[in-house]
């Protein structure tokens, strides 16, 4: 084989095999995670909150200056003493560790905010992805009922020529294939709306292709992890641990912070004097300096009271937050569990039960023992079958999408049935 024809079947097998990752829903999820601006500017307000812990701690820059005593104002040059000072305020012990502590609060706070979003995002591409997959596997059950509806018109036309079967029946089904047709439209829409929402997700055109297998979205719960035990993975979401470990330890450190407001700062000064026409320092003065909190008192009670009320107020969001995350769970975990046995029991029995039952209406109708609308009637509650169970198998997906980011991310063990 030449080497240029080996290249080129090299160039096709990779390109595909890009295009089928490029499909995948990992791949979709990274994509996401690599292009979504709102995740970038979290992370980015996560390292400005960090570098604000270092300006809290540190101390107010020290004051250097000169005073220039001049005899002679006539001449630039001419004075009679140079006064040279260095001061540096001091903060009272532990002020600047709280101030510190408020800010890293506020930066754990950011962190997590940013790691919720990347949750929301990666739950979101999830459930743009089963939408889509639903949509795909909505298309083809569509285009195989109108191809089996394509043989029943075909039947009952028989039959009609022939004699054996009447105009009405011809008529029904051909209705029957024309509602099917305008069926596929409006599912062809619900299609074209999937993509363009998975696709805005990636950051992609909104018409860029992606073909989802059939095979990638089968339910299955298996014991391994209980509610119980989601519940308390959720504990640590990062929701929870922004509240928890961010919020309200920062406004902790405030309301410390403000108590000790009511302790002096201290100032050292150093001034040394120069004297005309002398080399070097002549005098110095030392001095201490203290403020008076004590002085201002409704000034300092009523910065405790507001540190104290958003410190409460903290907690209250953090109590509403568990209540609201548990419960969240539960429904989640219920509703995951609910799709996982209607989909069981539509795959295991009804779908195929009513499969069976087509094709007897199908053959009865053909030998003459049944009738027409026998025959649509069991093939219309097939298609209403299968349509469910997409939705039960899509809406599983979702359903586990929301409480993987409800309990902090990915769920490292299968779902549980719970024993009764």
């Amino acid at each position: 084989m030449k080497p240029i024809i080996v290249a080129i079947l090299l160039a096709v097998v990779t390109a595909t095999a890009r295009a089928q990752v490029s499909n995948s829903l990992q791949a979709c999820i990274d994509t996401a995670l690599a292009n979504n601006p709102e995740i970038a500017a979290s992370q980015r307000k996560w390292e400005a909150a960090r570098q604000k812990i270092p300006q809290a701690r540190a101390l107010d820059d020290p004051m250097i200056g000169v005073i220039v005593d001049r005899v002679e104002t006539k001449r630039f040059d001419t004075f009679d003493e140079n006064e040279w000072m260095i001061s540096q305020t001091v903060p009272w012990f532990g002020k600047r560790d709280l101030r510190g502590g408020v800010e890293a609060g506020a930066a754990t706070r950011a962190e997590m905010d940013w790691r919720m979003k990347k949750l929301d995002v990666v739950a979101m591409v999830k459930q743009a992805y089963y939408d889509l997959w639903q949509a795909q596997r909505e298309l083809e059950v569509n285009e195989r009922n109108q191809e089996l509806l394509r043989q029943f018109v075909e039947a009952a036309r028989t039959r009609y020529e022939t004699g054996s079967g009447t105009q009405s029946d011809l008529i029904r089904a051909q209705n029957e294939l024309a509602k099917l047709a305008e069926d596929r439209v409006d599912r062809v829409r619900t299609q074209q709306q999937a993509l363009a929402d998975l696709n805005q997700l990636l950051r992609r055109p909104p018409e860029t292709p992606v073909d989802i297998g059939p095979e990638v979205t089968a339910p299955v719960v298996e014991l391994g992890i209980t509610l119980e035990q989601l519940q308390a993975a959720a504990e640590d979401r990062p929701e929870l641990l922004g509240a928890r470990e961010g919020a309200v330890r920062s406004a902790t450190a405030a309301l410390a912070l403000a108590k000790k407001g009511y302790y002096p700062d201290v100032q050292f000064r150093f001034e040394a004097r120069q004297y005309s026409g002398a080399s070097g320092i002549q005098e110095y003065d030392t001095g201490v300096f203290i403020n008076f909190p004590w002085l201002n008192h409704g000034k300092y009670k009523a910065a405790v009271a507001e540190a104290r009320a958003n410190l409460d107020a903290s907690r209250d969001d953090l109590d509403a937050m568990r209540v609201r995350t548990a419960s969240e769970v539960r429904k989640l975990y219920d509703g995951v569990h609910t799709m996982h046995h209607h989909y069981d029991l539509y795959t295991e029995r009804l779908i195929p039960q009513q499969r069976l039952a087509v094709e007897s209406a199908r053959a009865a109708y053909e030998t003459g023992a049944g009738g027409f609308l026998d025959l649509l009637d069991a093939d219309r509650m097939l298609f209403d079958l299968e349509m469910q169970n997409l939705h039960h198998a899509a809406e599983f997906q979702r359903l586990l999408a929301s409480l993987e980011r409800t309990a902090g991310g990915r769920l490292s063990l299968p779902l549980v049935e719970e024993k009764k």
